[in-house]
């Protein structure tokens, strides 16, 4: 189960609309589908939508989920941008938008964590 919108966000009609849309699709969308790739065991697989780029650099983005808990990686990510959103501050990415990720790692394995970390 997901969670479709933020509490503190109402969505107009429009952007219902393109939610159902992009759930959904048309039929002038499509996939383009590529070779197989194996995940390793530690693996992370990040799909996500510009929200999270308008908001967090790509590396900063690949440091927070490459170490310690899924879960952790994604309460870091969705605090962070939604303090760049909401307290912009000069010389970092700030755009406020709807945030929509996924992260996904296979279950049991956990990846390194920080040095230093307990």
């Amino acid at each position: 189960m997901g969670v479709f919108a933020h509490p503190t966000r109402m969505f107009n009609s429009i952007d219902a609309e393109a939610h159902v849309r992009d759930a959904i699709g048309t039929p002038q969308m499509r996939i383009d589908v590529g070779p197989t790739v194996t995940m390793q065991p530690r693996d992370r697989l990040l799909i996500a939508r510009d929200g999270l780029f308008d908001n967090a650099r790509v590396p900063e983005i690949a440091e927070t989920i490459r170490r310690g808990p899924l879960e952790s990686a994604v309460v870091n990510l969705v605090d962070s941008c939604h303090r760049r959103m909401t307290e912009p501050c000069a010389g970092e990415p700030s755009k406020p938008d709807d945030l929509s990720f996924i992260l996904y790692g296979r279950q049991g394995q956990s990846a390194p964590q920080a040095r230093g970390a307990p």
